[in-house]
């Protein structure tokens, strides 16, 4: 085996197991490379090959390592949602992530990217539900991932009453693009009773920490969620839209006590890199996901939605405002009518705004309550401003509804949002038009509609929106 890489020395880590009555059932390795502790865990801290889990990213290595007879070496892509993601190897094999290099390219420029591959990213749970694997035979946890180790907490919070101890890398600016930082992880550790005890960083704002458990792990320690609903998600598709949109928008809903978590999946990253210079770039609601290539507006918001872990998501497009009433609305109408599942929840009472002009109209005021079906789809469309309300996008979906959104769609195809919507309704959903679900639909001269209008006619002519037998 090569030279162990912790920069903690496992003599320190094992003092303060014994300080703090740490007693080691098994050991978790995330990120195992080439095994490189097993030499210390087996002299240093007395565990047995057995009782070691490895897991790496790389399946090539996973097989070099079982071929070199090291046991219970397993391959998976940790990350706190699943989902396909580029995973990046570098020419030493120990930078490669699913993240973007960030100021690691100007640290190490020497340590550059050599392959990518297209891989399935799983949570934590999942792996160990998947495997067959008992989570509570692991209390001392070890984390190597380039930038993820975060993301993957908070994936699989509830694993967490099984860690005595974490040993884990960390990062005080963004060494992987939209890497979890320290401060992160101290906040997220310590709502589950982990405490950060032991550091030591490098000059690179890299470096390795150690957490102990310093307090039983407690469920009731999970935010209260005040929604009686269920928990949701804010997810915002984004594209060069900082100024003056999200700028002016975001601090705003951060402060909605209906949702849970903002996710913002940008299709160049730069909205994200204006986001975290603000002094609420860190918010813990907030969630940014830095895309590795352009999807395009349908399969952007596709795959941002499949990155989202509450039960509903209010999808909205970054140069549109949510104000209060989008959420309360919505909630006195889930009062009223009971809530469904197998339901789109549209605004109804969505006001046009040109960006320069305060005045307003209501577009679809006149359908508020209209419920759309499979049954009454084709009579649906010809009503006056139909197509207006179909091509809104900016609705609640229930999780449950994503693996029914079509995937097999052009990059660029026109008018996204009214073939999901009938394209759910075709396998069996509905479209409710909720009365004073209010945002602003905010008309400028940089949005994608109007810079894309001609095709998208075009393809509105071109197409057959009805539903046949």
């Amino acid at each position: 085996m090569t030279v162990d890489t912790m920069l903690i020395d496992a003599q320190q880590v094992k003092h303060i197991m014994t300080q703090y009555g740490i007693q080691i059932k098994g050991i978790l390795h995330v990120g195992a490379h080439e095994c490189e502790e097993k030499g210390s865990y087996n002299s240093v801290w007395g565990v047995k090959d057995a009782n070691i889990l490895w897991i790496d990213g790389n399946d090539k290595l996973v097989e070099k390592m079982t071929k070199q007879g090291v046991p219970n070496c397993y391959y998976a892509v940790l990350d706190e949602t699943e989902g396909d993601v580029t995973f990046k190897i570098t020419n030493n094999g120990q930078s490669s992530s699913i993240l973007d290099l960030g100021t690691h390219k100007q640290s190490y420029p020497h340590i550059v990217v050599t392959e990518e591959r297209r891989v399935k990213t799983q949570r934590l749970d999942q792996f160990f539900e998947q495997n067959k694997l008992d989570p509570s035979n692991y209390n001392v946890w070890n984390f190597d991932i380039q930038g993820s180790e975060y993301h993957v907490f908070r994936g699989s919070k509830h694993l967490l009453q099984y860690a005595d101890l974490i040993y884990t890398e960390v990062n005080t600016t963004n060494v992987y693009e939209g890497c979890g930082k320290m401060h992160e992880i101290d906040t997220l550790l310590e709502e589950y009773g982990l405490k950060r005890v032991m550091e030591r960083m490098t000059d690179a704002s890299w470096g390795d920490a150690v957490y102990v458990r310093v307090a039983p792990y407690q469920s009731s320690t999970e935010p209260i969620v005040a929604n009686p609903f269920g928990t949701m998600t804010l997810a915002i598709p984004t594209m060069k839209r900082f100024k003056p949109f999200l700028e002016t928008y975001l601090p705003k809903y951060l402060e909605f006590p209906q949702v849970d978590e903002i996710v913002i999946a940008d299709e160049t990253g730069e909205d994200i890199d204006q986001i975290l210079q603000q002094p609420w770039g860190s918010h813990p609601k907030l969630r940014l996901i830095r895309n590795s290539e352009r999807f395009g507006a349908y399969h952007n918001k596709l795959q941002l939605m499949k990155q989202c872990k509450t039960d509903w998501i209010a999808l909205l497009d970054s140069d549109n405002e949510a104000v209060p009433e989008y959420f309360t609305a919505l909630h006195d109408f889930w009062n009223y009518a009971g809530q469904h599942t197998n339901h789109v929840y549209i605004p109804g009472g969505v006001e046009s705004r040109n960006i320069h002009e305060t005045h307003t109209q209501k577009q679809i005021a006149h359908l508020a309550g209209y419920l759309v079906t499979k049954g009454n789809w084709n009579s649906f469309l010809g009503l006056q401003k139909s197509e207006y309300c179909l091509n809104l996008g900016n609705c609640v979906f229930h999780r449950s509804q994503i693996d029914d959104i079509p995937a097999d769609v052009p990059k660029d195809v026109m008018v996204d949002c009214q073939v999901v919507n009938k394209a759910l309704v075709e396998k069996g959903y509905a479209l409710q038009i909720v009365p004073n679900m209010k945002y602003y639909h905010i008309v400028h001269p940089g949005s994608l509609y109007l810079t894309t209008i001609h095709d998208q006619q075009r393809f509105h002519r071109e197409t057959d929106w009805k539903i046949h037998p």
